[in-house]
């Protein structure tokens, strides 16, 4: 499966030169998953927020509504796992998710 989500950040304090400017704490607004040929755009604006904090080596998530878990839009997700970063393309690989499907 492949993820491509737009981001803003949050705050970067990059303050190490070997840092990546791709580590932070980033807001994401919207993202593409393409899986098995199909695409899927996802505005991550609606109802819910989704952040994502990235260091050297690993990323994790987290997903939640806008109405504190009640009603038809109600969602949470967290997970995380390593990613890789070969010029601009950009990896992740799973390792833990509260969403087990």
């Amino acid at each position: 499966m492949a993820l491509l989500a737009l981001c803003i950040s949050c705050k970067n304090d990059a303050k190490d030169t070997n840092q990546l400017a791709i580590q932070g704490t980033w807001k994401l607004i919207s993202g593409m998953t393409i899986e098995k040929g199909d695409t899927i755009l996802t505005n991550y604006t609606q109802k819910q927020e989704f952040i994502k904090l990235i260091n050297a080596t690993h990323f994790s998530f987290l997903r939640h509504d806008l109405t504190k878990g009640k009603g038809k839009d109600a969602v949470f997700s967290a997970g995380g796992g390593t990613y890789t970063l070969q010029g601009n393309k950009y990896s992740e690989f799973l390792q833990y998710c509260n969403y087990r499907e």
